[in-house]
């Protein structure tokens, strides 16, 4: 037998993508070429369809089962999500380089008005214009409004808060129900969850501590050149000190999770002593020691 393909895709539906002559090719399951001459291709598992790019850099777009997708021709970029209602959403970026969505009949669902464009999170979209960036809903309803350096993605449906990086390259707390930033600034941080995230404050080092060290599994010399600032705490959605002992961003749901269980807020001493319980396995000595050195 002869090699005929270089490397291929599974069936989806009636065709597979196969390539073994610079360019990709479907085939149908009796080994016919159905469609050929593409650079690139992307299947959506959600919308059940495939994008591809032919030579000139121009997209088809094509069902499983071979129809072709007008509304989709001629793009720069083809990229799929599903909403909050489980709705195919095509994520599209037009030669004129501005992107829009359009739902599965070529309906304008967001119109071709941004710079740039990631997929749906949880219900929200981050745009671009003038190179800043903000949130919109899937219907096109504002959130966060376009004026940010960075926005960070939410990881729940229904937030009232996101961190945002301003122009000062700080972030701030925006909550978007009065539309207000909070003026207190932070240098790292970590989206909302169950009403709580991880920031930490600009020129305010963790303590060279041996608990601290451990979390950071650092050396004494090490410690003080690049781990003490990337200590932070958990907030709530007012900027209130939730679980107020400094800690690595991967001690964030340990934290959180502590909150819940106890209340919000933990005192100093309850937050030490989750701590203690978070690194038992780590440490070389006992609890006494690690408490009188804390």
């Amino acid at each position: 037998s002869t090699l005929q393909f270089w490397t291929h895709g599974d069936f989806n539906g009636v065709m597979a993508p196969v390539n073994g002559n610079n360019e990709w090719v479907f085939i149908d399951k009796e080994g016919n070429t159905l469609r050929k001459g593409y650079s690139k291709l992307f299947h959506s598992e959600t919308a059940k369809s495939w994008a591809v790019w032919t030579a000139d850099n121009k997209t088809e777009a094509y069902t499983e089962n071979n129809d072709s997708i007008p509304f989709l021709f001629g793009h720069q970029v083809v990229n799929t999500s599903s909403d909050m209602e489980n709705r195919v959403l095509y994520f599209v970026k037009r030669q004129d380089g501005l992107f829009g969505v359009l739902d599965t009949t070529g309906q304008e669902i967001i119109p071709f008005e941004y710079e740039n464009m990631d997929l749906t999170v949880k219900g929200y979209i981050p745009v671009m214009k003038n190179n800043l960036w903000g949130i919109i809903t899937e219907d096109n309803q504002p959130v966060v409004p376009i004026e940010y350096k960075a926005v960070f993605l939410p990881i729940e449906r229904n937030q009232t808060n996101f961190m945002v990086r301003s122009t000062d390259n700080n972030i701030y707390n925006f909550h978007a129900p009065s539309g207000t930033l909070n003026a207190q600034a932070f240098s790292q941080c970590t989206s909302f969850s169950n009403g709580m995230a991880w920031v930490t404050i600009p020129n305010d080092p963790a303590p060279n501590t041996y608990l601290n060290r451990v979390m950071a599994q650092s050396t004494v010399e090490d410690f003080n050149q690049k781990a003490a600032m990337n200590f932070g705490y958990i907030i709530d959605k007012n900027n209130n000190v939730v679980f107020p002992m400094p800690i690595p961003v991967g001690y964030t749901e340990l934290a959180i999770q502590a909150i819940l269980r106890k209340g919000m807020p933990l005192t100093i001493s309850e937050a030490h002593r989750e701590v203690l319980e978070f690194t038992k396995h780590l440490r070389h000595y006992g609890i006494k020691e690690d408490i009188e050195e804390n």
